[in-house]
């Protein structure tokens, strides 16, 4: 991010790093449902476990099943706004051969042109624990948590050497361009 916004075409408008994240789905008496955890790093199986005995909601009265507990790995995103679209050509070609082969290019009535920089690529979303009369039961077995944690581990350290392979292919498409990029000649 620091890279592109020293940069004179590009600012970014929002970004995530990538997080692992529990979500337990609306349930009755919740409109909405919520975030049981949120972390932008790594998590153990224990951190998941406890977040699960800290945030669900007994809520399965009636024999009705309670809330669904999700378990959420998602990829970092960046959006920035390019100067034009010659800019956005040339960040969309450092995001794909970076591995952001779901990036894209937004033009709008306006005379913003915006660029998402995405990718479903080591992505997970599963079913995790089910709201119940008391603590949300799990619906994997112990193993299978603490499996489902190194390989979300695995995966996450994948998205960040995709974001680490975008920032070389920006600063070195940019280095052979005009403007040199003062993140790569620090260091």
């Amino acid at each position: 991010m620091h890279a592109l916004n020293r940069h004179g075409d590009y600012v970014t408008t929002s970004s995530c790093s990538g997080r692992v994240a529990l979500f337990e789905s609306p349930s009755a008496g919740r409109a909405a449902g919520r975030w049981l955890l949120v972390e932008h790093r790594t998590v153990t199986a224990d951190e998941l476990i406890l977040a699960l005995d800290n945030g669900s909601v007994a809520d399965g009265s009636n024999g009705a099943p309670g809330p669904l507990v999700t378990f959420k790995l998602e990829p970092p995103i960046l959006h920035v706004q390019c100067r034009n679209l010659d800019a956005a050509q040339r960040l969309l070609a450092a995001a794909t051969i970076s591995g952001f082969r779901e990036s894209g290019i937004v033009l709008s009535t306006s005379s913003k042109v915006m660029l998402g920089i995405r990718t479903t690529a080591n992505t997970l979303e599963l079913p995790f624990a089910q709201g119940g009369s008391g603590r949300a039961a799990l619906l994997v077995p112990d193993a299978y948590v603490t499996f489902l944690a190194e390989h979300a581990a695995e995966k996450f350290h994948a998205n960040q050497r995709r974001t680490d392979a975008l920032l070389a292919a920006f600063c070195g498409a940019e280095a052979g361009g005009v403007a040199a990029c003062v993140v790569c000649e620090e260091g």
